[in-house]
């Protein structure tokens, strides 16, 4: 593949960049999860310019950016929803110094792995423009403010996981000192599906269950796993016991959660999906054969933080519109279904609805027919004998 040309570039006066006044910046705090937002706010002359930048730090670096000029509050608002609401972290402020090296941070990576970068490079361009502050600036610094402070042994070990299966070797070593990627057997970076630990009071150390899904198979790897429990919480070491291919038949079964599901007839399908968009900017939208689905994620990222971390506790909720004017909302708990029809109930989008019924299934069903080829929930359901 042909090396790209990409460079940080040093103070020089032939460079026709734009020299903008810095005004404010926030950065989530997600870095943890793999994946950061950032927000910042420029002036130029009589213009209001706002920046959006979205990095991944496992796959795709610098991977998404937008502009606006002169927008309204409501229009930066619901662009930054867009891309940061959902991934379930606080708004950090950052100084323009801090900006300038995270953006070069991960330009550098799109450039070290030929990455293709976002469009519009010349309204960014001038972000790689370096001086001593910012080649001088303490990493530490900067991942103390993209990073959510560790709350336990579990919130710990998780993210830890996480990162040694993305090969995120910058965000492992914040969380242990001296590491080998390599003790989690992976050639590429892999999801964490779900992780289980098991304090050992005999030995004082963790036993970890992790399961992943590697080369079409379903893994089960066993760690031991031992905590500092000094100034910070840090992994202090970790040793690797088995690995083990198990069936789809018993994923399923450690991934098991029961739906609650209630669905509606949809009236005006076009504007309602237009209204659908404004009132969930921040969900994964995604085309299928049958209809499109909305998936919603929490507005925090807790679920790291329990003994047994599953990556379905990320998701709030999920909206499939179907071709056949059916919504299919659903959550995995009573009192989350019954605050998404309380917010429905109470937004314009309910004017296009008529609720038809309420289902609780002990297993998820949605995506199952999602995948299924069935156009109709009901044939669905009455396929599965419900």
């Amino acid at each position: 593949m042909k090396k790209l040309t990409y460079k940080v570039i040093h103070g020089n006066k032939k460079e026709e960049l734009p020299e903008y006044e810095y005004i404010a910046g926030v950065v989530t705090n997600t870095r943890l999860m793999g994946v950061i937002a950032m927000k910042l706010h420029w002036k130029n002359g009589s213009e209001d310019i706002f920046q959006l930048y979205h990095f991944d730090a496992e796959e795709y670096g610098f991977d998404n950016f937008q502009q606006l000029i002169n927008p309204t509050f409501e229009n930066v608002d619901y662009h930054w929803r867009k891309m940061a609401g959902g991934l379930g972290g606080q708004d950090m402020p950052i100084t323009q110094t801090e900006a300038k090296y995270i953006f070069q941070h991960y330009f550098k990576m799109n450039n070290q792995y030929c990455i293709k970068i976002p469009k519009d490079m010349k309204d960014y361009a001038f972000m790689l423009k370096s001086n001593d502050e910012i080649d001088n600036l303490d990493e530490k610094i900067v991942m103390e403010k993209i990073c959510e402070p560790i709350k336990s042994d579990f919130h710990l070990i998780n993210y830890y996981i996480m990162r040694g299966y993305g090969l995120d070797q910058v965000a492992a070593d914040y969380l242990k000192d001296e590491n080998d990627l390599g003790i989690f057997n992976v050639k590429r970076p892999v999801t964490l599906i779900r992780n289980e630990n098991i304090y050992d009071y005999d030995y004082g150390i963790y036993h970890a269950k992790a399961l992943i899904e590697y080369d079409g198979d379903y893994r089960l790897d066993t760690f031991d796993i031992s905590v500092d429990l000094r100034s910070e919480l840090k992994i202090k070491s970790i040793k690797r016991n088995d690995q083990m291919i198990i069936s789809d038949k018993e994923a399923a079964m450690l991934l098991n959660k029961p739906e609650y599901i209630t669905t509606y007839t949809i009236n005006g399908g076009l504007s309602f999906k237009e209204k659908l968009d404004q009132l969930v900017p921040q969900a994964m939208k995604n085309e299928h054969e049958n209809g499109v689905l909305y998936i919603l994620f929490n507005p925090n990222n807790d679920h790291v933080k329990e003994r047994i971390h599953m990556l379905s506790n990320d998701i709030r909720c999920c909206y499939f519109v179907t071709h056949y004017d059916e919504l299919i909302v659903t959550a995995y708990s009573e009192e989350i279904i019954g605050q998404i029809e309380e917010e429905i109930a109470g937004n314009v989008v309910n004017m296009h609805l008529e609720r038809k019924e309420k289902l609780y299934f002990e297993q998820a069903v949605l995506y199952g027919f999602v995948q299924s080829g069935y156009y109709e929930f009901k044939d669905f359901i009455n396929a599965l004998g419900k």
